[in-house]
């Protein structure tokens, strides 16, 4: 359900204390001198590292959205032969590499195209250093400002690719013989960065993204827990950011749980989101949690929606909130241990129709519970 002339309202959770910066002395690591190398390309974007010919070491792929992908191949020593440039049908944006034919060659796969055209370019390794003429798929989603990874997502034993970017992000299948077909959707998903993890741990390839404007959805990290058939639980919003650009998966706090981590664009700050092992991030029991609700119109000239909004754990209605400036909020330092599953509903008022966000899963953990290893 929609609000008449605008967008769902929507619940993020923002965790207020800052856990202390633990600093340690290490030695000190140098690097010698840069070399510098042309890519032989113009407006070189992302970069991909792979074994193209099978010698042991390390090449590279560069992509450029002047329609070309630039290939060096490296000599085990720090330096690289090449380029050798391919010209590609579609303008690339992105691009990961992986055994997408299962020949037991490394292959590319490109993201980029044009919307509503194609945005998949497969070049198929041949094992020498040297690609196949590409071949072309249509996808959902295509353009500039793509974001790509590989991953097994539906446990077929063949990689599939996962598309974030321009307002929704999808899952790509493959085939294991270099052939794709689109897969789920997710509208507002929008993926300006993806990471990939098991957050869970049911053994299923999860996604993060990253929404770069949360300002117009009061959203900026997606959590998609996998089903493992290719397809995705209902994402799960947090916010708490300005404008969340990169995000990358490490177990930060040594609990054998992944976190993930989040540079902010406006606020120049990185941000740690730390993974309780379930799909979700908890807050220290007793720790002030902030639940706030946005609902703006779909255009700049709508007008500022009144009205209030209840806050619910579950069926649990915790509190009653009036509008102020389109925004109601709330802190709570009561939250019980365990998943708290929280939704805003709004009232409605003359122009609005009433409402309900997407749940937010909160998770609160006793103090001293987390594992040290």
């Amino acid at each position: 359900m929609e609000i008449t002339d605008g967008l769902p309202c929507h619940v993020f959770a923002v965790l207020l204390s800052l856990s202390s910066l633990c600093v340690a002395s290490a030695r000190q690591i140098r690097f010698t001198t840069a070399k510098t190398t042309s890519t032989g390309i113009s407006y070189s974007l992302r970069i991909a590292v792979g074994d193209f010919n099978q010698d042991g070491n390390p090449d590279i792929a560069i992509c450029s959205n002047n329609n070309q992908v630039a290939i060096f191949l490296g000599n085990g020593k720090g330096g690289f032969t090449g380029p050798t440039i391919y010209t590609i049908g579609i303008s690339v944006i992105d691009l990961a590499v992986g055994d997408f034919n299962n020949d037991g060659k490394v292959d590319l796969a490109l993201v980029g195209g044009d919307p509503f055209s194609d945005g998949l370019a497969f070049l198929a390794g041949n094992g020498d250093g040297t690609f196949s003429p590409p071949t072309y798929f249509l996808t959902g989603v295509a353009g500039g400002s793509l974001t790509v990874l590989a991953a097994d997502f539906n446990h077929d034993n063949n990689l599939d690719l996962f598309v974030g970017g321009n307002g929704s992000s999808e899952v790509i299948l493959g085939d294991g013989h270099g052939g794709f077909q689109e897969g789920q959707y997710e509208n507002g998903v929008m993926g300006d960065g993806i990471a990939t993890g098991d957050f869970n741990g049911d053994g299923n390839p999860d996604v993060a993204a990253t929404q770069p404007f949360p300002n117009f959805s009061a959203n900026g990290v997606w959590i998609l827990l996998g089903i493992g058939d290719g397809t995705f639980q209902q994402p799960q919003p947090y916010s708490g950011f300005e404008e969340p650009t990169g995000i990358a998966v490490g177990d930060f706090n040594g609990d054998k749980k992944l976190d993930l981590i989040v540079t902010d664009y406006v606020f120049n700050k990185v941000v740690t989101m730390l993974g309780n092992g379930d799909g979700t991030n908890p807050s220290t029991l007793g720790q002030p949690v902030t639940f706030s609700a946005k609902v703006q119109g779909s255009t700049a000239t709508s007008s500022i929606p009144t009205g209030t909004v209840v806050f619910r754990d579950g069926t649990k209605t915790l509190t009653s909130i009036a509008l102020t400036s389109g925004t109601a909020s709330f802190t709570t330092s009561t939250l019980t241990t365990g998943g708290h599953h929280i939704t805003a509903s709004y009232s409605g008022d003359s122009r609005f129709n009433p409402t309900q966000s997407p749940v937010l899963v909160q998770a609160a953990v006793a103090a001293g519970t987390m594992e040290k290893k």
